[in-house]
Formats: C-alpha cells, structure tokens, sequence
C-alpha cells in the first residue's frame, strides 16, 4: 500500500487536463476508483490500468471517495454534498 497524501505532494496527476484529486481501491476486486477536479470518478483496472468507465458524481471537485467491505457501495463527497452510490 502507498501513502496518496505524500504522493500528492510530490507529484501532480492530470488526465485530460484534470487532477486527481482522490483515490480508493475495491476490497475483493483488482479495481480503483480515481476523482478528478471536475467532480468525475472514473473505474481503472488495476490489472491493465485501463479505464473501466466513469460517472460525473459531483458539479466540483471530489475530496473523497469511500468503498464498502462488500466492495457494493461507493461513497463519494465534493465540497458541498456527499452522494452513495450502489
């Protein structure tokens, strides 16, 4: 496991001009869940680093991004909402 908080500091992540803003891993499956500055989370596969999809969670940056136990529930906050998302 890395620590993203020192990650964070020392390099800047952009995709499409976008930043990476959070970071989380699925418990069971070989996934990530990445959030940009634009309120976007996308799926990466861990296996291949392709992008699996993404959802336009937020109208702004996410701050984070939560999975359950189960790896059934997503949790993802911006600066003025949380959203659940199965």
């Amino acid at each position: 496991m890395f620590d993203y908080a020192h990650i964070k500091q020392e390099y800047e992540f952009r995709i499409n001009g976008h930043s990476l803003t959070s970071l989380n891993v699925f418990h069971k499956k070989p996934y990530a869940l990445v959030g940009f500055d634009d309120g976007i989370v996308r799926k990466i596969s861990l296996t291949d680093y392709k992008a699996l999809g993404e959802v336009q969670c937020h109208s702004h940056s996410i701050n984070n991004i939560a999975v359950s136990s189960n790896d059934k529930y997503i949790l993802t906050s911006s600066l003025h909402q949380a959203t659940l998302h199965d």
